[in-house]
Formats: C-alpha cells, structure tokens, sequence
C-alpha cells in the first residue's frame, strides 16, 4: 500500500444497523468507526475482530452488543480496520 492509498482512507465510517440493538436500557441504531490509535490496535492485537470493532467505536459501545451485530456488519467494520492494519503492516 503506497502513501497515496493510506491517504485516501477514510477516517471514520458509520454503519447503519437494519434492526436496533437492545442493551442494559440502551437502543443502538448504528456504530461510528474510527481510524485506531497505534495504542488501540495493541489493544486489541489478537483478540478477534469482536474486540477490535468493540475498541475502534466512538463513542464506545459495550462488547454485547457488537457481538449481537449481523455478520455483514461486523465484516463491513473488520474491513475498515484492516484496512489500516494492511497499511502498518506493509511499513507505510
């Protein structure tokens, strides 16, 4: 991945549920990702992509309720942040 390909993502992206999620008195209607911090990616360094989306949302949900997301949801969000994980890895 070249400077030109890191500088075209974006840094955030919301994702639209098609069913709110329920928790603890709480309805969640979408998830707001960001790009990680070099410390939010230690964070969640092998620890699945459940985590991962549960660390890079803003504001935080709560790991519950990312576990209740559709898979194509949570695919769509694991990419996002692969996306900056390709880019450190490759030494961009």
């Amino acid at each position: 991945m070249n400077q030109a390909d890191i500088d075209a993502l974006p840094s955030e992206l919301t994702i639209a549920l098609d069913a709110p999620i329920e928790h603890w008195g709480k309805t969640y209607s979408e998830l707001r990702l960001v790009e990680p911090t070099a410390s939010q990616v230690k964070a969640f360094e092998g620890a699945g992509d459940i985590k991962a989306v549960t660390v890079c949302t803003d504001p935080a949900l709560p790991e519950p309720v990312i576990a209740k997301l559709q898979v194509r949801k949570l695919k769509r969000a694991t990419a996002f942040i692969g996306g900056f994980l390709q880019s450190a890895t490759n030494g961009s």
